[in-house]
């Protein structure tokens, strides 16, 4: 397989999914998992500092520098060891309510911060006779920096940003004005901080597909292939959450009139594109609060939360039919539609979803036959629904 300069640098330079329409929840979820990644090596992360720290450290003891000169590598090492204890510990006790962001720019600032010190002070050691000829401390830097990236690969920037701090500068300075000797083991700290970077550009990029198709699968489960709406699925994750959080709320489940006959005598492809009319309309009349879902069929629900009042239902009820019930444009002529809606209040008429969903369905037959009364007895198509739940159980038992 042949790779080309373009395809083998095209990590660097494919855009961040903030930029892209990706969903908010699905941008969510990568700060999420990002942050959870992350924090599995943070301890990591302090624990490479602290040997990094040492070793520099054991090295200017060696060579007979003052205390003064690098006795604040000894702090910075305490501090690194305590943080490494305090990420342990958290770890261990996981906050649920932290907030993502925050944790990327606190991970961020930190790792930055940290490697920015080092390197600024390998340079300037690189720079003074009493470590002329001392490559330890840049091979030590670039060692330190790759490990930290590594465990920074999760989120992008800072891990890239890790390296360009931590190895670009020392590896330009050695490239620049040292001897043939160093300027190779400079070209070769570059060479690592490229292929790096591709690594951890790829690597992320791996982690959002992942968290797209994720995002993709769990959309196609719950989603009615043909309309679009949220599927049976959908509708009854939505009112196990409504019981979970103990609120009022109604269903209301609308059936079509007819759809049978229209199927048999035009078509299947008629009647599905008659359903899509129907999903078109119910989606374009329900407010934003609303859920409506197709269970199956010709059948449909819609979810009302914090309805508790029967005249507010029996209202949004009668508004949805009334968009609704008007003749639709399919193929080469118009289909009729109508139909018939029956709804449920809860907690008054159930205890749960599934006791809202009986009482629901069975008023949605009462309102059918109530409508087949009335149309012997009427020129005027009744809006099936528009009566309170109570009569409808009336017509029920009649029936």
């Amino acid at each position: 397989m042949a790779y080309s300069a373009e395809s083998f640098l095209a990590p660097l330079f494919r855009r961040d999914p903030k930029t892209e329409s990706t969903p908010e929840s699905v941008r969510r979820r990568i700060q999420a998992v990002q942050v959870e990644r992350a924090l599995e090596h943070v301890p990591m992360i302090y624990a490479v500092a602290c040997f990094n720290i040492t070793l520099i450290m054991v090295l200017c003891f060696h060579k007979g520098l003052p205390l003064a000169n690098y006795g604040w590598m000894g702090v910075v090492g305490i501090l690194s060891f305590a943080r490494m204890v305090m990420w342990i510990h958290r770890g261990r006790s996981p906050d649920p309510g932290r907030d993502p962001q925050r944790m990327l720019r606190i991970l961020t600032v930190i790792s930055l911060g940290l490697i920015s010190g080092l390197s600024a002070w390998s340079v300037f050691a690189l720079t003074t006779e009493a470590f002329a000829n001392v490559l330890l401390i840049p091979v030590s830097l670039v060692f330190g920096s790759t490990c930290i990236a590594h465990c920074l690969a999760p989120i992008r920037r800072a891990a890239i940003g890790v390296l360009g701090v931590g190895v670009l500068p020392a590896a330009l300075f050695m490239l620049l004005w040292g001897n043939f000797e160093t300027a190779i083991l400079g070209a070769s700290m570059a060479s690592i901080a490229l292929l790096m970077t591709i690594f951890i550009s790829e690597s992320y990029q791996r982690i959002v597909d992942g968290i797209v198709m994720e995002d993709r699968i769990r959309t196609l489960a719950h989603t009615d292939p043909l309309t679009g709406l949220a599927n049976r699925r959908a509708i009854m994750d939505a009112l196990d959450e409504a019981d979970r959080e103990e609120a009022a709320y109604a269903v209301a489940m609308l059936d079509l009139d007819g759809f049978k006959q229209i199927n048999d005598t035009h078509g299947h492809h008629v009647g599905d594109a008659l359903l899509q009319t129907v999903a078109e309309r119910l989606e374009s009349a329900a407010l934003p609060s609303e859920h409506v879902g197709r269970m199956g069929g010709d059948e449909f629900v819609i979810l009302m939360p914090g309805v508790a009042r029967r005249e507010t239902a029996a209202a949004r009820v009668t508004a949805l039919l009334g968009a609704l019930c008007r003749p639709a444009d399919i193929t080469d002529g118009q289909v009729p539609v109508a139909g018939s809606m029956g709804y449920a209040l809860h907690p008054e008429d159930g205890a749960d979803s599934d006791a809202i969903l009986v009482t629901a369905d069975r008023a949605l037959y009462a309102a059918k036959r109530s409508r087949r009364k009335d149309d012997d007895r009427s020129d005027r198509p009744p809006v099936a629904g528009e009566r309170p739940l109570r009569e409808l159980r009336s017509a029920r038992d009649a029936a």
